[in-house]
């Protein structure tokens, strides 16, 4: 890490950047550019070399490996855009344990990654926010040397930060994305810093009281959900509403309340509908927690034996955080790209991606 860093360091010192401001709002032109960083950050040569790196961009740091397979780098490119891009599922077990891992937890508390080490984060001031554990754990191992790496990048005067990552580093960017912004409203990242997301096919991070925290977090056209519609990976996790997932003043929760209003025999009836409702999920609720929290939590404490599985809330009610520009799947793509049960993947791949958006700039207006 220190040998990159200097090499950093000199890079910078070298640079002088410009004052370009950069710009809300979903532009076609810096998604295919972050398509293309993305793919590149794969370090799969075999899988991006027909692929051009964006003109102007180069690459200025790569991360070391931590947490379970994850790894970013850092592109400057024209005007002074600094872009991290966050490498997205790889064919390693480690890897896909971080998918499988889909337990919530809250959106902020203390994570201890290593033995009598807790990180703390904070994604949200919802009391009912949570998150994917998994991609939490990710997100919390890249931090200490993104940080140095960000705090190397203001001092040498940069301000426009875009994040990126594609599938679970769409996820991760979308995590990062809330860490970096409540960093800004506390002080402990400075205001300056111009930061806009793009997440292409990522799959969902949290729950819905996260998405409104994000939503206020990005307002005005600062995060953007890139999604190919017959792409399955962004419908994932699983999620399984329940009558706890519900905001704390509602009519599940204070049965009372209709009871008492109620003509006889209706309280009755309602009481017995709430039952119904809630004890399927409860009972569903269960099984998920153990295969999507208990297991993976034994992988990742065999791989890091300091790691403290931290306490899982009881939900998953996982939605789509930030705005959405989708990519639709017609006719001509189905013919460039045809439905293939023997592969799963073939619609969540930077190619069609890059094909849909390509023919989506060409029809926009000039």
């Amino acid at each position: 890490m220190k040998g990159r860093l200097l090499v950093l360091a000199l890079l910078l010192a070298c640079h002088f950047p410009l004052q370009a401001i950069l710009q809300p709002g979903f532009q076609v032109h810096e998604a295919r550019q972050m398509l293309l960083l993305s793919a590149h950050s794969s370090r799969m040569g075999s899988y991006y070399r027909t692929l051009p790196i964006p003109p102007g961009f180069k690459i200025a740091y790569r991360s070391t490996t931590t947490g379970l397979d994850n790894t970013w780098d850092l592109w400057l490119g024209p005007d002074s855009l600094c872009v991290v891009a966050i490498r997205g599922s790889t064919q390693r077990m480690a890897s896909w344990v971080a998918n499988f891992y889909a337990a919530m937890v809250p959106a902020q508390g203390c994570m201890v990654m290593q033995e009598s080490r807790c990180t703390p984060y904070r994604l949200s001031d919802h009391p009912q926010a949570a998150v994917h554990v998994g991609w939490l754990y990710c997100m919390l191992s890249m931090w200490p040397e993104m940080q140095t790496v960000i705090d190397s990048l203001y001092a040498a005067g940069f301000r426009n930060l875009i994040l990126t990552g594609h599938s679970q580093g769409g996820a991760i960017a979308n995590l990062l994305t809330a860490h970096l912004k409540i960093g800004q409203e506390d002080g402990q990242l400075p205001k300056d810093w111009r930061i806009k997301t793009y997440a292409t096919a990522p799959p969902k991070p949290g729950n819905l009281h996260f998405a409104h925290s994000y939503a206020k977090l990005t307002l005005g056209g600062w995060a953007w959900n890139l999604i190919l519609t017959a792409d399955w990976v962004p419908e994932t996790p699983v999620t399984l509403q329940t009558l706890s997932d519900f905001n704390q003043v509602n009519p599940f929760k204070h049965k009372q309340f209709v009871e008492d209003r109620a003509p006889f025999p209706g309280g009755l009836i309602y009481r017995g509908l709430v039952g119904l409702l809630d004890a399927p999920g409860k009972r569903a609720m269960r099984r998920y927690r153990f295969f999507l929290g208990s297991l993976p939590e034994r992988f990742v404490s065999k791989k890091y034996p300091g790691f403290e599985p931290p306490k899982y809330v009881e939900g998953l009610n996982y939605v789509r955080a930030g705005e959405t520009r989708y990519l639709f799947a017609d006719e001509a793509y189905f013919q460039a790209f045809p439905q293939d049960p023997d592969r799963p993947f073939i619609h969540h791949l930077h190619g069609p991606y890059l094909y849909l958006l390509h023919r989506q700039e060409r029809q926009a207006p000039h």
